[in-house]
């Protein structure tokens, strides 16, 4: 695995990869923020690491809705999986709420799994899951931060 960090205008983020692909994209603040292994290395000029971090300043800046960055999900359960590509379908500037996310996988009555399956999306932005409201409308938790949330939510609306 390698890693490096860097700053957005969204917040500063932690990247990971296997050296091919994509897995995982975290803001420095998140409770599901991996613990580095040692054997993992820094490799701040890695061409995915840049091309991310270039497209992640491009859609910070109004100027991308779609991102290309190749990823992978190397963890979670057949469930979460799930629910994680449910959300790559969700559109810029549109919302979904945690039902509608149940409904679109069939498991209606699993709205609190669907829920914690979001909330441990290992790949913030990218895989949209701040795109995923409450029934109400309301703005319900972000691992990134409500703050953020909110911020990326209105970033798409304009």
């Amino acid at each position: 695995m390698i890693y490096t960090y860097f700053d957005n205008p969204l917040g500063e983020m932690l990247a990971l990869s296997d050296g091919e692909v994509l897995t995982g994209l975290y803001f420095g603040v998140e409770k599901h923020l991996p613990e580095l292994d040692s054997n993992w290395k820094q490799q701040n000029k890695n061409a995915l690491f840049q091309l991310t971090q270039k497209q992640l300043s491009e859609y910070a800046k109004g100027k991308r809705k779609e991102f290309t960055v190749p990823f992978c999900f190397t963890n979670g359960t057949p469930f979460q999986r799930k629910v994680w590509q449910a959300l790559l379908t969700v559109p810029y500037g549109k919302t979904l709420s945690y039902l509608e996310i149940a409904k679109h996988i069939r498991k209606p009555k699993s709205v609190r799994a669907v829920a914690n399956a979001i909330g441990s999306n290992p790949i913030s932005l990218i895989v949209p899951c701040h795109r995923i409201i409450g029934s109400d409308g309301s703005l319900t938790g972000y691992a990134g931060g409500l703050d953020r949330k909110r911020a990326i939510l209105a970033l798409e609306q304009n």
